[in-house]
C-alpha cells in the first residue's frame, strides 16, 4: 500500500461486542493508521482497531462469536501482507497458531498485490474457517497497487454543489472516493470548515502521483468500480488464474493493467 498525505481526524476506538457486522484492523504504523481510519469511516461507519502483529490480530478475534465483514487494511504482497511488524504469508500451513477463530462470514484485504498469488487466498480461506461452521469465509483481494489519500477541502458557508465542482481536488479526485455510496459535492458543500474525504485507486506501477483531469494518463487510475471480478472456488481455480498472469509478456507482480477483484468462495 502506498499512502500519500498529510491531514486525519480523531476516532475513539473501542473494544466491539460479541457480534458486529464490520471490523476493520490496521497497524500501529502512524500514517497507515491515518488512512485506515478514514476508510473505515467514509466506507463503513465505523472505527479501526490498531494491532501490532499477526498473533495480536488473533488474540482479539477471540472477543468475538461472529463478524460479518473482518477488513484487513495492510501493506501487502504477492499472497500476503505486513500485519503490523510480521510479514504474513497467507499460504502459511498454520496460520491460526491454535486460536480459536470466530464465524466470519466474508474477510477483505486490502493492500498491495495481495491477490496476485490467489493459491494463498484460497489457503487462507480455509485456515479461516470457525470450528463447527458450515463454510469457510469469502476472501476478496486485488491484484494491483493499493493507493489511498486523503482530500482536504476548507468548505465556505454558503458552498454550492458547483462551487466545490470547481475545486481541484474535486476535479482530481471524483470518481475515486473510498465511501460507498460515493461522496457528493452537495454533501462535502452541506459541511462548512474543513472536510477530510478518503479517496482510492490502483495502479499496475503504484504510481502515487495525483490522478491528472482529463489527461491520457488518467486511465492507469484504476478505480475500485472498475474491478473486474474473478471467482475462485478450489486449488484449481486459483491455479489457472495464477498461470494467466504468469503467461502476461513481462511477467512481475502486476501482470495487467485490468484490475481484477479476487473472490475466493469454498464450497
Amino acid at each position: 500500500m502506498i499512502g500519500l498525505l498529510d491531514d486525519a481526524v480523531d476516532f475513539l476506538i473501542h473494544a466491539g461486542p460479541e457480534k458486529t457486522k464490520v471490523l476493520v484492523v490496521t497497524a500501529k504504523e502512524q500514517q497507515l493508521f491515518k488512512y485506515a481510519k478514514v476508510y473505515a469511516r467514509d466506507r463503513h461507519k465505523t472505527a479501526a482497531m490498531k494491532v501490532s502483529d499477526w498473533t495480536d490480530l488473533l488474540k482479539k478475534l477471540e472477543a468475538y462469536v461472529e463478524i460479518g465483514l473482518l477488513v484487513m487494511f495492510f501493506h501487502g504482497f504477492p499472497g500476503g501482507m505486513d500485519v503490523g511488524t510480521e510479514k504474513l504469508d497467507l499460504g502459511e500451513s498454520n496460520l491460526t497458531r491454535g486460536r480459536r477463530i470466530p464465524r466470519i462470514a466474508r474477510i477483505e484485504l486490502i493492500g498491495c498485490n495481495v491477490s496476485s498469488a490467489p493459491e494463498r487466498l484460497v489457503n487462507f480461506a480455509k485456515s479461516m474457517r470457525a470450528e463447527g461452521a458450515t463454510k469457510a469465509p469469502v476472501v476478496v483481494g486485488y491484484n494491483n497497487f493499493y493507493v489511498p489519500n486523503l482530500v482536504k477541502f476548507s468548505v465556505k458557508e454558503g458552498a454550492t454543489a458547483e462551487s466545490i465542482e470547481a475545486m481541484d481536488g474535486w476535479k482530481r479526485y471524483d470518481g475515486y472516493w473510498m465511501s460507498n455510496p460515493p461522496r457528493t459535492s452537495r454533501s462535502i458543500a452541506a459541511q462548512p470548515g474543513p472536510v477530510i474525504v478518503g479517496a482510492e485507486w490502483f495502479h499496475k506501477a503504484g504510481k502515487t502521483d495525483l490522478p491528472p483531469p482529463g489527461d491520457l494518463e488518467r486511465p492507469k487510475f484504476l478505480p475500485r468500480k472498475g474491478a473486474r471480478d474473478k471467482n475462485i472456488s478450489d486449488e484449481d481455480d486459483a491455479l489457472a488464474l495464477k498461470q494467466a498472469y504468469a503467461a502476461w509478456e513481462g511477467g512481475g507482480l502486476n501482470p495487467s493493467l485490468e484490475l481484477h477483484r479476487v473472490i475466493v468462495t469454498l464450497p
